[in-house]
């Protein structure tokens, strides 16, 4: 059956080494190396296949995000949710791999990750508006200080709960049901899964793009 969750497979010194947290540095490394290889351009002028892939999946990406961030924002920061969109997807579909464990099966990675895009709106919040961005905190009132701030609160903790739960409750499903059927069913099942991971990757990413986007009409 397939393993669900963090197990401790080593320990340094307080610091427990698990499973989730191998996966996590060997799916970084691969987007890094994924990053780079598309971002990758040969000095010839000749534009193979991998090129014009490459180039309508950006643009498409980019065309989705400027849904929301407007065109010249979607392109100015297209690396940073590309990027978010490419770990979760791969984090997601790893846990599909025997003997492998979804780092988003962890709810510490979640977190980790929800933290960090919140930070990082609120730092591109504050850079792009400066001090005028704070007072959206006491808009239109300084007594909707408290629920304005709660608002902002509940944003990791909403992000980092519904994929978590998602992607453990879809890997629970897959491996009770390779359990009772293990040469027919899986596939299909499979199929839906690497679905369902990319419809979380994409979830998290648009509501990602959507808080930013809240920012700028602010």
């Amino acid at each position: 059956m397939e393993e669900i969750g963090p197990r401790e497979i080593a320990r340094i010194g307080i610091f427990k080494i698990t499973n989730t947290f191998i996966s996590l540095q060997i799916v970084s490394i691969l987007v890094l190396l994924i990053s780079f290889w598309v971002s990758y351009k040969p000095t010839e002028e000749i534009r193979t296949r991998r090129q014009s892939l490459v180039e309508a999946l950006i643009e498409m990406f980019q065309r989705y995000l400027g849904g929301f961030l407007g065109e010249e924002k979607a392109v100015k920061y297209f690396p940073f949710f590309s990027s978010l969109f490419l770990f979760i997807l791969i984090s997601n579909w790893s846990g599909l791999i025997p003997g492998f464990t979804s780092p988003t099966s962890d709810l510490n990675v979640t977190i980790g990750l929800a933290i960090g895009t919140i930070g990082y709106i609120q730092y591109v919040a504050i850079k792009e508006k400066g001090i005028d961005y704070l007072k959206s905190f006491i808009s239109p009132s300084i007594i909707f200080l408290p629920i304005n701030l709660l608002e902002q609160i509940t944003r990791p903790v909403s992000l980092s709960l519904r994929l978590f739960g998602n992607i453990t409750g879809e890997h629970i499903v897959l491996a009770i049901i390779s359990f009772l059927a293990p040469l027919i069913v899986p596939v299909p099942i499979m199929a839906l899964s690497m679905f369902m991971g990319f419809i979380q990757a994409l979830i998290f990413t648009t509501l990602s793009a959507a808080y930013l986007a809240a920012v700028f009409e602010e």
